[in-house]
């Protein structure tokens, strides 16, 4: 008995360094030949259970397995359809400034204003629309020129002389807009205290040229270009 247990320990060794040898190719061996055995009869597309039968996940029935696994149909879907929109709003914007630019007769016939002369007594004051806003065309009196021409125009608030204010034309003339330069409230004419354009919102006084005397303004009523051709004052 002990000499066949000292002939086990010396056998052992040698057989346990042939198996660790041999271990690895028989392992490779074996895949080998199961893998190639069995080759021919896989298929990605079944399964015992039959789920991907019944729930049509092959590519020729359409299932999942068709949609293309890197999305370029809904890749270029996205481009087509952003390049279509940056291509609209560019459009839209050659558009309208084509449109601002080129200003149709109507429109520049709203940028003058013409008023007839005749129609206005001296003293009077008449109520237009420029541009869409209102004004005023004042017909001063003699009395009422030489009172605004003798003030010291460099003292005022918002300097101006009286001959800036009539931009070259007979100083009988005057023309604003009727906006108080406060919060834009609509003056009246031929009142206040220096009988020119008083604002009764907040007490605004302007003289008949516009200017503000007294009161929160802080500016003169707004004194857009005019030009007097005969029995026309034409305002723009």
């Amino acid at each position: 008995m002990a000499s066949a247990l000292r002939y086990l320990t010396k056998v052992l060794p040698n057989v346990r360094i042939s198996i660790q040898k041999n271990l690895s190719g028989v392992s490779v061996d074996l895949f080998r030949r199961h893998s190639t055995a069995k080759k021919n009869d896989v298929d990605h597309y079944t399964s015992k259970d039959g789920l991907l039968e019944s729930n049509q996940q092959r590519p020729e029935d359409g299932g999942m397995s068709a949609v293309d696994p890197t999305n370029r149909a809904f890749t270029y879907s996205v481009l087509g359809t952003s390049r279509f929109i940056y291509a609209a709003m560019a459009r839209m914007t050659v558009v309208k400034v084509v449109s601002t630019l080129n200003i149709g007769r109507a429109d520049a016939a709203l940028a003058l204003t013409e008023v007839e002369t005749n129609s206005i007594k001296p003293g009077e004051t008449l109520s237009v629309k420029w541009r869409g806003a209102p004004a005023f065309v004042k017909r001063r009196t003699p009395e009422e020129i030489a009172s605004s021409q003798a003030y010291n125009w460099k003292t005022l608030r918002d300097p101006q002389s009286d001959e800036e204010r009539v931009h070259g034309n007979d100083p009988q003339w005057v023309v604003v807009m009727a906006n108080c330069t406060h919060l834009g409230c609509i003056p009246i004419a031929n009142a206040g205290n220096y009988e020119g354009f008083f604002c009764p919102c907040h007490g605004s006084h302007y003289d008949n040229c516009g200017r503000i005397r007294q009161g929160p303004a802080p500016l003169n009523l707004h004194n857009p270009d005019f030009s007097v051709k005969g029995d026309l004052l034409i305002i723009g």
